[in-house]
């Protein structure tokens, strides 16, 4: 027993040998690595300190006229990354189109797919609007079983859950 291992705690008993219930290269090595990020961290302070100056002193060494301008060119900024921001967030919201079997890949594509990521050739010429069409018709009793095990496997592993 013993205090438990800190920063400060002693890694040897009274003795002078090794604590049992302290994994001592384990120990060391954290501390090492502490104090390298307590230098980095000083450094890292030490670089912010002077770069803040720097931006006190151009700051107050600039004319109001300067200030004015940089005000206006930073509102009009923060407006754009504003109406940016809106899009984006619009387009994260709006609906996604719904997967559909692709017999011929055997996976699971969105309509607009191209193949790109699948790696199939012309696959931006290929139409997800009907699957399972005359012309599909071999494929699709493959894929028709093939979604049937993937739906019962799906279900399997919600009843395990």
């Amino acid at each position: 027993g013993g205090a438990p291992m800190g920063i400060d705690t002693p890694l040897v008993d009274n003795e002078g040998f090794p604590r049992g219930d302290i994994d001592i290269y384990r120990a060391r090595t954290l501390r090492k690595r502490f104090k390298e990020i307590q230098t980095d961290h000083k450094l890292l302070e030490k670089e912010i300190e002077k770069g803040l100056l720097e931006i006190a002193a151009l700051q107050s060494s600039s004319s109001s006229d300067s200030k004015s301008t940089q005000t206006n060119t930073d509102s009009i900024n923060t407006n754009k990354d504003n109406v940016m921001d809106e899009e984006e967030k619009k387009a994260r919201l709006a609906p996604k189109p719904k997967p559909k079997f692709d017999p011929q890949t055997g996976k699971w594509v969105v309509k607009s797919w191209d193949g790109s990521v699948a790696g199939v050739t012309n696959g931006e010429l290929r139409s997800f609007d009907d699957l399972y069409s005359e012309s599909n018709s071999a494929l699709a009793g493959n894929a028709g079983r093939r979604a049937q095990q993937q739906q019962q496997h799906q279900q399997q592993q919600q009843q395990q859950q």
